[in-house]
């Protein structure tokens, strides 16, 4: 008994193809989310030859950009480099502001994909008023209560943003022993004499405990790159929501941590 050939079209193959190139791309978010992260971590490409370091952070560049599809911009980012070796850049600068822009087209255009609500914020250098517009929404959408944890607090924290805060909304303050600022207990004092409606907490743990900088409105977990007091210096920096799950897992060790905290 012989079986019929399986007669398959031409539009039913393109449908599998594209089917099983829908599900092998990420979420957008992930794509945002990682470019910001790149941009903000880039390191020193006007030297030559690069660092150990710096080919690994082009590569996972190059990588990102092919994954997301943007061939063009991968291409344009490769051709800066001089050798097919990529150890050595030729007029670095120059260079190295090509590699740059190609990396900002690939932002823009994953911010354009990834959904409204899971889109943080880019801060660049420079832009103290931006890094303000960037954090006071995910500091305005708490109703009860809102962890800060940053190793190295100052005054910085409640003098720019704390204002944000609605009142009768609880701030807690988590930052380390050993590298919070002198500042902040006189800025805290001062605080607590003004404005009575919004309380703040402020704790101080073990520096090797606190591993991340992170804004926690109601329980939901936003990572940011930098420090409060380090934000538009210096190197950009991103604020990014964390995936539900891992952040429940942060949010679960740092509630940990403030328990058992010194008040300062």
């Amino acid at each position: 008994m012989t079986k019929e050939p399986l007669h398959v079209s031409g539009t039913e193959i393109m449908s599998f193809i594209s089917e099983l190139n829908a599900k092998k791309q990420r979420d957008p978010a992930l794509w945002y989310s990682e470019v910001g992260g790149l941009i903000a971590t880039a390191p020193d490409l006007s030297t030559t030859p690069l660092s150990d370091s710096a080919l690994i952070w082009l590569g996972k560049v190059n990588a990102l950009l092919e994954e997301m599809g943007q061939h063009m911009l991968a291409y344009d980012f490769k051709r800066a480099l001089e050798d097919p070796a990529g150890t050595r850049l030729h007029k670095p600068a120059i260079h190295a502001e090509k590699m740059r822009t190609a990396l900002y087209l690939a932002l823009g255009i994953a911010e354009r994909k990834a959904p409204l609500s899971s889109k943080g914020a880019f801060i660049p250098v420079g832009a103290a008023h931006d890094a303000l517009i960037a954090i006071s929404p995910v500091l305005n959408e708490s109703a009860k209560d809102i962890l800060i944890i940053d190793p190295y607090l100052s005054q910085v924290v409640l003098n720019d943003f704390a204002l944000s805060i609605n009142e009768g909304v609880t701030l807690r303050l988590l930052s380390g022993k050993r590298n919070t600022n002198p500042d902040l207990e006189p800025a805290l004092r001062a605080w607590r004499q003004q404005h009575t409606p919004r309380p703040v907490d402020v704790r101080l743990a073990d520096q090797v405990l606190l591993h991340d900088r992170l804004i926690i409105p109601d329980g939901t977990a936003w990572s940011l790159s930098k420090s409060f007091d380090g934000l538009a210096k210096n190197s950009p920096a991103t604020l990014q929501p964390f995936d539900h799950e891992i952040g429940r897992a942060k949010t679960a060790y740092y509630e940990s941590i403030w328990s058992d905290a010194a008040p300062m």
